[in-house]
């Protein structure tokens, strides 16, 4: 059965890639940074991205670098090239012996050394590992309801984004390190990311947003890197796009796991999203329990099931006809593009159909995590949220 998936730059890094001075790209249209978070149970799957990243760069104009971190064999900084024979390969050019890649400061530093390497006139970046949205790097009350670790049965942690054996990077800290206004798009190919609170974090880091709602199953992007890879080179948005549609695509056809969620939000609406839900969703934590979250559309499942929800159905539930309107615009702006399978997972797991699917999902305050609360009122979102 297959397993899920679950800064500030240096002066000389900035002088090349501040957009309000020029990007100094020496004729590379783009770079691509690709950070290959594997030092946990997804260790072996890393080569294999590797590889068809590599298959997929033939015949597209720009460059990639991609940052791996392997349990066994320590973390390397790889930059994609052209062989004599015409395929593509990944050179190293940097090895970093041992590293937590769950470490924010090994993040920027990796970053720095690609962007050093490849400078261009424009950067994306795409993020794997294992992942559960906003959600912060250690969450007691949901593991408590966990049953399942591949190092320790019983105390599995919330993955945040990027685990390092028993280490995560929550996307409070990954925002922290990440420059504002050099990679125009960020694509996650991580589990449960495409959650209001992550989309508004990272907002004022990039301007586009490629993540899944759901959970994604292995190898997630792996098998159409080598068909799709070239759309991530291509204008934005409409490459993501297009990315996504295959990514859809390749899954709707998979015999036994015809299952996925994706979406791409533009960053530079989410602020009119999020003042367009901001007293509903203050208003839905006096309701944190029943039937105002288990009958709404859920992305999450087994011990997520209660912290993903469907956004417009959600706040729907709080919102005057005048309140529902003015989201569902706001919506129209923000999510640019989504799709969903019928249903997710397989029946004997955790199965749920999908029938509302607005593209983006909310967390819902249960009144059972109260310490989850309470972190997700420090969030980006929590604080515009609550200070009304």
């Amino acid at each position: 059965m297959r397993k899920l998936l679950y800064l500030f730059l240096a002066l000389s890094v900035l002088a090349g890639c501040n957009k309000n001075s020029g990007k100094n790209g020496a004729g590379n249209p783009r770079t691509m940074f690709v950070y290959l978070g594997g030092d946990n149970n997804l260790d072996d799957e890393v080569y294999q991205k590797i590889d068809a990243l590599c298959a997929g760069m033939s015949g597209v104009d720009g460059k990639m670098m991609i940052y791996q971190d392997h349990r066994q064999r320590g973390a390397y900084l790889y930059s994609v090239e052209r062989t004599s024979e015409g395929s593509y390969k990944a050179i190293q050019v940097r090895s970093y012996g041992t590293q937590n890649s769950a470490d924010p400061n090994v993040f920027r530093s990796a970053m720095n050394d690609a962007l050093s390497h490849a400078p261009a006139e424009s950067y994306g970046m795409l993020i794997f590992s294992h992942g559960s949205g906003w959600l912060p790097a250690t969450t007691p009350e949901l593991s408590a309801k966990s049953s399942y670790s591949p190092e320790r049965p019983g105390t599995e942690v919330s993955r945040s984004i990027i685990q390092d054996g028993r280490d995560m990077m929550s996307v409070t800290d990954l925002a922290t390190v990440m420059p504002s206004g050099v990679f125009d798009f960020i694509v996650l190919e991580a589990c449960l990311m495409g959650d209001l609170a992550t989309v508004y974090e990272l907002s004022a880091k990039t301007r586009y947003i490629l993540a899944s709602p759901t959970e994604i199953f292995s190898p997630g992007f792996t098998d159409i890197y080598p068909a799709a890879v070239r759309y991530l080179y291509e204008t934005v948005p409409s490459g993501l796009k297009s990315f996504g549609e295959r990514y859809m695509s390749y899954w709707r056809s998979d015999p036994e796991y015809p299952y996925a969620t994706i979406a791409l939000y533009d960053c530079s609406k989410i602020g009119v999203l999020a003042e367009a839900v901001r007293e509903p969703l203050a208003e839905a934590t006096h309701y944190g329990t029943g039937d105002y979250i288990d009958n709404v559309q859920r992305f999450g499942r087994n011990k997520y099931y209660r912290c993903f929800l469907d956004l417009k159905q959600f706040v729907g539930q709080f919102s005057s006809d005048e309140e529902k309107a003015r989201i569902e615009q706001a919506l129209a702006q923000t999510v640019i593009y989504k799709d969903a399978t019928p249903s997710f997972g397989p029946k004997s797991e955790d199965h749920f159909d999908i029938t509302d699917y607005c593209g983006i999902s909310v967390y819902p305050t249960p009144y059972e995590y109260p310490l989850l609360n309470r972190e997700y009122r420090n969030t980006r979102l929590g604080r515009y949220v609550f200070s009304i």
